[in-house]
């Protein structure tokens, strides 16, 4: 009987024992914020913890006995069986993915999880999975708060039922024993969940020194486990923040649970921030035995928000610097926000703007054209949009502003405001004002000159026919009866008023290039080019001369003012020619937006320093009895080229030919 009663009280021992540490662990299990699973052999789920089938929309008892497949998302379900087969391939197998849960209401979860396989009684095997919610840490930590507050219950529950059934132990000593093997599962199940979980998990002992450290806190924190037990938790806390610890400590007692954001010291002295959870653990008659902790790295999540404050401040010091308004508004157009350089162009006040729109800041004329503005902007949903209109300052002074704005969108894209920067034109304004005055001003001129010059040059043709006349009439009855010099004299009269003649004819085509062209249409170069030469035939053939072309372009142009000058640049070639035959050669070629077009003869060439008169009007290099001419020929080419929106210019070498350049734009 004696030793009856001996075993009875070893057995009770024994079940005291196993249940604090399943209360341990379960506690363990419970406060860690994962989802956890059992499935058989089969893919059925054999158990799941609270915490994991409230994050799917379930209960247990929905879940159990049911495929896993039923969470796993379509697309995923592959990924998992593959996962299960892995496992039961060998005991103690562990697998890790990232893979989509479905919740009952069809909402998706995502997930990381990490599956093992181990032994169980009777030689078959189940599988382990440990899920860490990667959608929202925060949700699932106030899940697994009212998950521990269950099964607190539930272990208090058990527990009466267990003292309940130990007042007949001999009758029921197979029941407990069974029991007994049950909690040692348990155990095991517990023990292998808090050394895979991703937090790091460290309990202390009434004195205050580790007791136990997960490997995950070891890693954490660069020790080996072992290392770290027996240690004080001031030994790995941040010097910064000592006092925060020691306060945390010294009350753990009285609070049942506590959250805050801390630093930890590495091994080798770096701060790792922490996110922790510590809870105090007491005995069934309440007295202390201890604490645990959970905690999270989140020195990433630390080192971010810190750069962003720094961003942050680098961007507003930006704000305030910037001489332009910027601005931030809300749905009806109310200011918000307005930075300093708003106010000081307003000559206002932060009263004075903020919360009003800018109705009574813009001049009468431009409000109807800005509100319109906006409202074309909200109606097409235009994110990006630029606008010129003008303010009116406080002292009444008109300012010309360039907004560029953009609408605000909150998370369902519906439009929640506007942004906006205004830069002061004004200075720009008056300049574009001022210059445009000038351009018409300068136009004028332009035509008033062009129409003197072709009146000029028309009115004065007909008295030097006259005189011309008369001279060639003197010259034909009296050439032989004056003397020798008055033949001299009659020759150079002659010859002046035919060389004016030519300069007024000239003049007048000179004049004409602006006045009397015609309106751009689609022209072949390739027949522009034939007239040219055409044209130039007798020329040509006088003396010598050879006219080559590489394949021409069709451009917009005035058909005849280029024949013109395709004909003046050719006719240069040719005239200003050495002792060889002359060798004319045109060719173009395509850069960017325009054509490029080359007139290159073998010539006597440019000196460098009539190279800056060389378009000019009435400019000659050579004197008229050498190569005769008025000087007028490039000059009208320069006005046919910039008639046209191009450019003209030559290269030469004295002695060795000229190349002209001149440019024709894509239209």
């Amino acid at each position: 009987m004696e030793d009856e009663n001996k075993t009875k009280e070893q057995l009770i021992n024994e079940l005291k024992e196993l249940r604090n540490s399943e209360e341990r662990y379960r506690a363990l299990y419970e406060e860690s914020p994962s989802m956890y699973f059992t499935v058989d052999t089969g893919g059925r789920v054999l158990s799941i913890n609270n915490f994991g089938a409230k994050q799917l929309g379930y209960s247990v008892e929905e879940l159990v006995g049911q495929p896993i497949f039923k969470v796993i998302y379509e697309d995923d379900k592959k990924v998992i069986h593959q996962e299960i087969t892995v496992c039961l391939q060998s005991a103690g197998c562990i697998a890790v993915e990232e893979l989509r849960k479905v919740r009952k209401d069809g909402t998706i979860l995502w997930v990381k999880e990490v599956a093992r396989s181990i032994p169980v009684a009777g030689g078959s095997m189940i599988i382990l999975i440990v899920c860490e919610d990667i959608t929202d840490r925060k949700r699932m930590e106030e899940e697994l708060r009212r998950a521990h507050d269950e099964l607190e219950a539930r272990i208090q529950e058990r527990t009466a039922e267990l003292i309940k059934s130990n007042r007949d132990l001999q009758a029921e000593i197979e029941e407990h024993r069974r029991a007994e093997e049950a909690l040692r599962e348990s155990e095991k199940r517990y023990r292998y969940l808090v050394e895979t979980t991703f937090e790091g998990i460290w309990t202390i002992d009434p004195d205050g020194k580790t007791s136990y450290a997960n490997q995950r806190a070891a890693e954490m924190l660069g020790y080996a486990v072992h290392e770290m037990l027996g240690m004080q938790p001031l030994d790995f806390v941040f010097p910064d923040d000592i006092p925060l610890a020691k306060q945390g400590l010294e009350l753990q007692k009285e609070r049942p649970r506590e959250e805050f954001d801390f630093r930890l010291r590495h091994r080798n002295g770096s701060e790792v921030w922490v996110h922790a959870i510590n809870v105090p653990i007491f005995d069934e008659q309440g007295e202390y035995l201890g604490a645990l902790a959970m905690f999270t790295d989140i020195t990433e999540r630390k080192r971010a928000e810190e750069q962003l404050r720094e961003s942050e401040k680098r961007y507003r010091n930006l704000i305030e610097l910037t001489t332009d308004i910027i601005y931030l508004s809300d749905r009806e157009g109310r200011q918000v926000f307005v930075n300093d350089a708003g106010y000081s162009l307003l000559e206002a006040t932060p009263e004075e703007v903020i919360g009003y729109t800018w109705e009574k800041w813009i001049y009468p004329d431009d409000r109807e054209k800005t509100y319109k503005k906006f409202r074309e902007m909200i109606e097409h949903g235009t994110d990006l949009f630029g606008f010129e209109n003008r303010f009116v300052s406080k002292s009444g002074r008109i300012i010309y502003l360039l907004h560029n704005a953009r609408l605000l969108r909150d998370e369902k894209g519906n439009i929640s405001g506007t942004q906006g920067i205004a830069r002061d034109i004004s200075e720009r304004k008056r300049t574009e004002e001022e210059r445009e005055r000038w351009v018409a001003e300068l136009a004028r001129s332009n035509a008033e000159l062009e129409q003197f010059a072709y009146i000029a040059s028309h009115d004065l043709q007909e008295p030097l026919r006259m005189v011309s006349g008369f001279i060639q009439l003197l010259a034909k009855r009296y050439r032989d009866r004056l003397d020798k010099n008055a033949n001299e004299f009659i020759d150079f009269i002659v010859d002046g008023t035919t060389r004016m003649q030519r300069m007024i004819e000239d003049l007048l085509a000179y004049s004409r290039v602006g006045t009397r062209g015609k309106p751009f249409e689609p022209t072949d170069c390739e027949a522009v080019f034939n007239q040219a030469v055409t044209n130039l035939k007798v020329t040509i053939e006088q003396n010598n001369a050879t006219v080559t072309h590489d394949p021409l372009p069709a451009v917009m142009a005035d058909s005849t003012q280029m024949v013109q000058l395709f004909q003046n640049l050719i006719s240069n070639g040719i005239k200003y020619r050495r002792e060889e035959p002359p060798r004319i050669h045109v060719f173009a070629q395509r850069k960017e937006n325009e054509w490029i077009f080359s007139v290159r003869d073998n010539g006597i060439g440019i000196a460098p320093e009539f190279f800056k008169h060389l378009f000019q009007i009435f400019q000659r290099e050579h004197p008229a009895k050498e190569y005769p001419g008025t000087g007028i020929g490039l000059a009208v080419c320069k006005r046919i080229v910039e008639r046209h929106g191009g450019r003209i210019w030559a290269e030469s070498e004295a002695g060795k030919g000229s190349t002209f350049y001149f440019t024709i734009p894509l239209r």
